[in-house]
Formats: C-alpha cells, sequence, structure tokens
C-alpha cells in the first residue's frame, strides 16, 4: 500500500529486485528483522505505553534501524509491517467510472478530512484498488517518512509498508465466506467485514485494561459497527496474534450476544511471514 521511495538510482532499484527480500515487523511492544537467508530473525523489545501515537511509532522505527545496523544489509527490498495501533483504515466504493491516481488522492483525502477533520493534519495516508474497491491507511507521517529515508540511506527499496491485520487477514490459507474477522492484538483491535475474501469494510478498535473488560465490550463495539453498515452478519473469525486473552471465555460472551465465533489455528497461518514474525515477538517475551 506504500510506493517505494525514489531516493535510490533506477540501477539500484533493479538490483535490488534480483537479491532476496528482508521482511520487519514493527509494533508498539516489538520489532522484528528478518535479513532471510542463514540469519535468524531478530527481535528488540521494549516499552512506548507513555508515548504519544505518532512518537510511540517513531520510536519503534528508530529501534528497527539499530536492529537493522547489526547486520548491515545493502541493496535490499524491504517489506514492512506496521501494527494497526497506528492506523486509521478506511474503505471506500469506487464510483462506475473509476478514477484516475490524482483524482482517487482527492477522493480518499476528502473522506479522512470528513471524519477526522483536522485530525488528519500531520498524517499520510496510502491506498490501493481491489476490484470496486479502495483500501486505504493512514499513518503518522513523520515516522513513516523517517522509515523511507533511513531504509534509503541504508541503501535498501522499501518494497511494501502495509497494515499487519490486513496483512494476516488476506493469507489465510482458506478465505472464508460472509464474516468478520477480529485480529486481536495486545494493544488493540483491528475489524474488517470479508466477504468471500474481498474487504468491504474495516476499524481499529481500542484497547487497553483487562481481558475481562475487552470481552465484556467487544459485543458492543461488534453490535455498533454491524448497525452502521445495517449489517446481519453474525459470524466471527478471531486471530489472536499476542495470546492474552481467554478466548474460551471471549467466545461464550460473544455466543450469548448472538455471534458465532471461531479462532483461526497457527496452522491456518503458517504461511504467513507477518504470522512468522509475531511469533519470533512472543517467543522473546517468553524467554
Amino acid at each position: 500500500m506504500l510506493s517505494p521511495p525514489t531516493g535510490l538510482s533506477a540501477f539500484g532499484r533493479a538490483l535490488a529486485a534480483l537479491r532476496r527480500p528482508c521482511h520487519a515487523l514493527i509494533t508498539p511492544e516489538a520489532v522484528v528483522f528478518d535479513a532471510g537467508g542463514k540469519h535468524l530473525p531478530v527481535v528488540q523489545r521494549f516499552d512506548t505505553k507513555a508515548k504519544p501515537l505518532a512518537d510511540s511509532f517513531g520510536h519503534a522505527v528508530g529501534q528497527l534501524f539499530a536492529l537493522m545496523d547489526q547486520t548491515p544489509r545493502r541493496g535490499q527490498r524491504v517489506h514492512v509491517a506496521v501494527s494497526d495501533a497506528w492506523a486509521r483504515p478506511a474503505v471506500l466504493t469506487l464510483p462506475a467510472k473509476v478514477p484516475d491516481d490524482s483524482a482517487t488522492d482527492t477522493l480518499v483525502s476528502q473522506h479522512y478530512r470528513r471524519i477526522y477533520g483536522e485530525l488528519m493534519l500531520g498524517w499520510r495516508y496510502c491506498w490501493s484498488q481491489h476490484a470496486t474497491r479502495l483500501v486505504a491507511m493512514a499513518w503518522p507521517a513523520i515516522a513513516l517518512e523517517a522509515l523511507q529515508t533511513g531504509l534509503t540511506q541504508r541503501g535498501c527499496v522499501l518494497a511494501s509498508a502495509r497494515s499487519q491485520g490486513l496483512l494476516l487477514g488476506t493469507q489465510l490459507r482458506q478465505q472464508p465466506g460472509a464474516c468478520w474477522l477480529l485480529v486481536l492484538a495486545r494493544s488493540h483491535g483491528l475489524l474488517v467485514r470479508l466477504q468471500d475474501g474481498v474487504l468491504q469494510d474495516g476499524c481499529v478498535l481500542p484497547g487497553g485494561g483487562d481481558a475481562a473488560n475487552r470481552a465484556a465490550q467487544l459485543p458492543l463495539q461488534l453490535a455498533r459497527q454491524s448497525a452502521r453498515r445495517a449489517d446481519a452478519c453474525r459470524a466471527l473469525v478471531i486471530i489472536d496474534v499476542d495470546a492474552v486473552q481467554d478466548l474460551p471465555a471471549l467466545r461464550q460472551t460473544l455466543l450469548e450476544a448472538g455471534w458465532s465465533s471461531r479462532v483461526c489455528a497457527a496452522a491456518e497461518l503458517s504461511g504467513s511471514w507477518v504470522w512468522r514474525l509475531q511469533q519470533c515477538i512472543r517467543l522473546a517475551g517468553a524467554a
């Protein structure tokens, strides 16, 4: 959802395309860098709870570069997954006549200004088209620019920067039919509406509090989103990235509120590089 920067020459970008790509995951609790080849992924954990949203993203980007500098890599593509804790997602339906890129930028910009107003100052949005849907994602601009600039300074190409939750949802081995998908993390949740694997809507749910409080709030949050869409779907698929939620109790609460739910098994996500790096964070936390 983010085009690579132009800091490298065309020749440098061409060479990068021939080399094995690297992967990185940036979250509020830790960053992971996987240089590929014989190198094992490296993890750096930290605490950004006391920092403002944009500052915590910038701090995490700095931690990623500290990891990369331990095993310098030059001239490689880097695919980055960014936690949705910092994201503002949007899904728009395109008009019958698909606009060009400039008109699409205007369409997305107007959508964000209508919802967030002046709160969009200092945020940068990216978008990609999927059939008749436009999937947009906004992140704090300063940290995003630092990510692009830092990779360019290290001779690397930012091949992509995408939402952690959306990547997990689209990399399921078997795409569900009509459902809501909840990517549940320690600090937040990403809720998206899927129809045969096609994204229809999405939002970030606030986290915080203990597991019991989050479980009690979730049916209300789901009811609010389904009412906003006038959506009768009551099927929920859960991806628990941090394994901190009491899932049996959560599912019972959802069942009592009229929702059927299932939890994605690790095998369903085993082919996802984002899931693999997320497990590196969990293992580092348990060590």
